[in-house]
């Protein structure tokens, strides 16, 4: 519809594979004449544990995704920190955390608490929303 209804042919598409079940990436990956970005879902990470998901990382790159690799959902942000510590290379595009919208799954605030998500957005290697062009203005 995005294509041939409306006309649009600048769009990038991310095929986001969720955890669950495991290890059933290959089974549910279109090809990649059809991903622009290979993204995986990931909640399964207790409270503070803000590990690179590394092995989500090798899966995708198992299955002969050659594009970047983004975190399309998470709980807790990973620490870009351990994605570039000594042996590691876990270039995530980009993550996106869900925040406490039912008040029971509470990923701003017990499983991403304010000072280390404060931390993790003003890195000089995270681009926020506020350092993006305007786009809506043309001004890019």
């Amino acid at each position: 519809r995005l294509t041939i209804w409306h006309g649009l042919h600048n769009l990038s598409w991310t095929c986001g594979a969720n955890w669950y079940p495991r290890n059933i990436f290959a089974e549910w990956y279109p090809g990649n004449i059809y991903v622009d970005i290979g993204g995986v879902d990931s909640y399964d990470s207790t409270a503070a544990d803000h590990n690179p998901l590394s092995t989500l990382y090798n899966a995708m790159n198992s299955i002969g995704s050659k594009h970047l690799l983004a975190v399309s959902e998470c709980g807790p942000i990973p620490d870009p920190a351990l994605m570039h510590a000594s042996g590691n290379n876990y270039s995530w595009l980009y993550f996106v955390t869900w925040s406490d919208s039912d008040g029971i799954h509470d990923m701003l605030g017990t499983k991403n608490t304010a000072s280390y998500t404060n931390n993790v957005y003003n890195l000089t290697s995270v681009i926020t929303r506020d350092e993006l062009p305007n786009w809506r203005m043309g001004s890019f």
